[in-house]
C-alpha cells in the first residue's frame, strides 16, 4: 500500500508534468520533446530498469543469507555507471541524425537522464530489496514533486524550448535519490568478481528490457518513420494518446516493486508451491487492468485526450484503443519477466525479447495506416514475448526445485 500511494502521486504528477509541456509547446514541438522521451525512457529506462530487478533480487537474497548488502549497492552503482557511459556513445550517432541543429542540448541532456536512471534503480533495488518501502515511495513522491515544481517554473518564465522541459528529468531523478539516501548506505569496498559478476547477470537483462522499453516508448515514435506523407500534427496527437494509452504500466509498477523481493525469498526457501502461487495473484489482476484500460479508453478516449491535452490535440477513437489493447497485451509481461529473472532465467528471457524483437516488422507489411500498424507491431511482439516467458518460467520452475529437491 505504501509503495502505491507513493507510485499513485508518481502516476499523477507524471500526467500532469506531461499535459504542461503538451500545452506549452504545442504537437509539432512536442515530437521534439518526445524525441528526447523516447531515448530518456525507451533506451535510458530499458538499459537501467533491470538493475532494479536486479539488484532487489540479490538484496533479498542476501538479506536471508549472509547480510552483506552494501557490496551489491557498490557493485551495482559500478556497473550502472558503466552503461550509462556506453549508452551515451551509442545513441550519439542517432541525436546526430534526428535532432535537427540540436545535438549537442539533446545528447548532453539525454546523457545526464541515463547516469540519473542509473543511480535511481539501483537506489529502488537495493530499497526494495530490504523491504523498506517506506523510503521507496518518499523518493518517487520527491521525484514527482520536483518535476512538477520545475516544470512550473518552466512555464512561468515562458519557456518555449522543449530541451529546457527535458532538462527536468534528470534534475528530478538526482534530487529525489540525495533526498531518500542514509548515510549508513555508503558504497563500500567490493571485489572485482562480484561486480564482473553482476555485469555478466545484466548483460541479458539489459538487452530483454531494452528491446521491452523501446517497444513501449519509441515505438510510438516509429510513426514518423512509417507515414508516406508526414503529419506533425496528426504525429504530436499520436504520441500523446500513447502517454494515457501507457496509464495501466504507472499503476502496475507498485507491483512490480513488491514482486521480484517475494519471488526471490521464495527461491531461497525452496518454496515452489509459494513462487507459483504469488505469479498467479499478480496475472489476474494484470488481465483486468489491461481490460480496465481499453474499456475506459473505449468509452472516453478522444475527451481524456483533449482534458490531458487540449484541444489541438485528435485522434479518431479507433486508433486509441487499438494502441491501449497492444499496451494491455505488454502487462503480461511486466509479471513473467521478472519471475523468470527469480529464477536466474536472464538469458533464456533475452532470446525470447529478440525473437518478439524480429516479429515488430511483421505489421508494416499489412495494408493499414501508420497508427494502426505500429498498434499492431506493439501487439504482436507483446503476445509472443508473453507465451515465451511463460514457457521460460515453467521450464525454469522444474529445473531449479528440482535440482533443490535431488
Amino acid at each position: 500500500m505504501t509503495v502505491a500511494l507513493g507510485l499513485g502521486f508518481f502516476g499523477l504528477s507524471t500526467y500532469v508534468f506531461t499535459a504542461i509541456v503538451l500545452r506549452a509547446l504545442g504537437p509539432e514541438r512536442f515530437a521534439d520533446f518526445n524525441l528526447f522521451w523516447g531515448l530518456a525512457y525507451g533506451i535510458g529506462l530499458g538499459a537501467m530498469l533491470p538493475f532494479e530487478q536486479e539488484v532487489s533480487r540479490r538484496t533479498a537474497t542476501a538479506v536471508h543469507t549472509d547480510g552483506r548488502v552494501g557490496r551489491i549497492l557498490t557493485a551495482g552503482a559500478t556497473v550502472a555507471m558503466a552503461f550509462s557511459a556506453v549508452l551515451g556513445v551509442l545513441v550519439l550517432p542517432f541525436v546526430i541524425h534526428a535532432s535537427g541543429g540540436a545535438t549537442g542540448v539533446l545528447w548532453l541532456v539525454t546523457t545526464c537522464s541515463f547516469v540519473a536512471l542509473g543511480i535511481a534503480y539501483v537506489s529502488r533495488g537495493a530499497l526494495s530489496g530490504q523491504s523498506a518501502f517506506g523510503r521507496y515511495s518518499a523518493q518517487l513522491v520527491a521525484e514527482g514533486a520536483v518535476r512538477l515544481l520545475l516544470v512550473g517554473l518552466c512555464v512561468a518564465i515562458g519557456l518555449v524550448n522543449p530541451w529546457g522541459y527535458a532538462a527536468v528529468v534528470p534534475v528530478a531523478l538526482t534530487v529525489a535519490v540525495a533526498v531518500t539516501w542514509r548515510r549508513d548506505e555508503r558504497l563500500v569496498r567490493t571485489s572485482r568478481s562480484l561486480v564482473r559478476d553482476v555485469a555478466l547477470s545484466m548483460a541479458p537483462l539489459v538487452v530483454a528490457s531494452l528491446i521491452s522499453l523501446t517497444l513501449v516508448n519509441l515505438g510510438p515514435v516509429a510513426i514518423r518513420y512509417v507515414q508516406e506523407v508526414p503529419d506533425p500534427t496528426h504525429d504530436g496527437s499520436y504520441l500523446a494518446a500513447a502517454f494515457i494509452a501507457r496509464l495501466p504500466i504507472f499503476a502496475f509498477a507498485a507491483v512490480q516493486a513488491v514482486l521480484m523481493p517475494r519471488l526471490a525469498r521464495a527461491v531461497v526457501r525452496n518454496d515452489p508451491a509459494d513462487f507459483r502461487a504469488t505469479v498467479l495473484r499478480v496475472l489476474a489482476p494484470t488481465v483486468g487492468l489491461g481490460l480496465l484500460g481499453v474499456i475506459a479508453v473505449a468509452v472516453a478516449g478522444p475527451w481524456l485526450l483533449g482534458l490531458l491535452a487540449g484541444p489541438q490535440y485528435d485522434l479518431p477513437r479507433v486508433d486509441m484503443v487499438l494502441l491501449t489493447a497492444a499496451y494491455a497485451c505488454y502487462l503480461l509481461t511486466l509479471v513473467l519477466q521478472p519471475s523468470a529473472v527469480a529464477l536466474g532465467e536472464h538469458r533464456a528471457s533475452a532470446v525470447v525479447w529478440v525473437v518478439g524483437a524480429l516479429t515488430f516488422s511483421i505489421a508494416w507489411v499489412l495494408p493499414t495506416q501508420a497508427s494502426t500498424a505500429v498498434s499492431i507491431a506493439i501487439a504482436t511482439v507483446s503476445v509472443t514475448v508473453s507465451a515465451g516467458l511463460a514457457w521460460v518460467v515453467g521450464r525454469g520452475l522444474s529445473s531449479r526445485f528440482a535440482q533443490r529437491t535431488s
